[in-house]
């Protein structure tokens, strides 16, 4: 159900095809995700068009470890001092300058997909993140009332940040396609993981889900794509 009092602590930008997000905190902010390598000027610009002073962010989760959500993470720590959060199966990856591989599930990107990743890699440089935490991590010492939690699916490292406030953001779980519709895009790790993640979101009751690729779902049945056969 969509709550019309509800305060938002969510503001997207748009990086390319894909967003970042800051998240206002009792201590400043927290950005989400750090979008595709090679757009540190983006980056930067969020900042200033939304006005906030880049070191007042102290923490930069990260919904997964793909190249498009990693890229420009040592850019942004860097520019704002802040502490790393990941799941920890994604920690070896980033310090040693790596990233979680995307699966592709179409003929077309499994032959481009390695050279198109092959340009962007070379740009990535090693992260060592701060805070690791495994199925579900309290954001509450972090100034923001809500928690982190593991939703494997898109990726094994994937996770989403569910606030007390009603919003929340799922990372690529699911995807707003050209079409409007909903989907699970053409890059996942494994469907039934999925749709396990995204009960357990939906068991949660978020009023206003944010998608990195996409706009926002305020309506709980289109969490779920249709498509999904539930009864598996």
């Amino acid at each position: 159900m969509i709550n019309p009092e509800i305060q938002s602590v969510v503001s997207p930008y748009k990086v390319l095809n894909v967003k970042i997000f800051f998240i206002k905190s009792n201590n400043g902010y927290i950005l989400v995700d750090s979008g595709i390598p090679g757009q540190e000027k983006r980056i930067g610009d969020a900042f200033s068009k939304l006005g906030i002073e880049p070191r007042s962010v102290t923490h930069i989760i990260l919904t997964h470890g793909h190249l498009d959500h990693v890229g420009c993470l040592a850019y942004a720590r860097e520019l704002t001092g802040a502490k790393v959060i990941c799941h920890r199966s994604i920690a070896d990856k980033l310090t040693a300058g790596e990233y979680e591989e995307a699966v592709p599930r179409c003929v077309f990107w499994k032959i481009c997909n390695g050279p198109a990743s092959w340009l962007l890699r070379s740009r990535l440089r090693p992260v060592i993140p701060d805070v690791l935490f495994d199925e579900e991590l309290s954001l509450d010492e972090f100034g923001v009332l809500g928690k982190l939690i593991h939703t494997p699916g898109h990726s094994p490292g994937s996770c989403s940040i569910i606030l007390e406030n009603g919003e929340a953001l799922i990372g690529d779980l699911v995807r707003e396609n050209r079409s409007g519709k909903i989907d699970t895009g053409l890059f996942f790790d494994n469907r039934d993981l999925i749709i396990d993640s995204l009960k357990r979101v939906a068991g949660l009751n978020p009023s206003t889900i944010f998608l990195s690729h996409g706009g926002v779902i305020r309506e709980e049945s289109r969490l779920i794509p249709q498509s999904f056969n539930l009864s598996k």
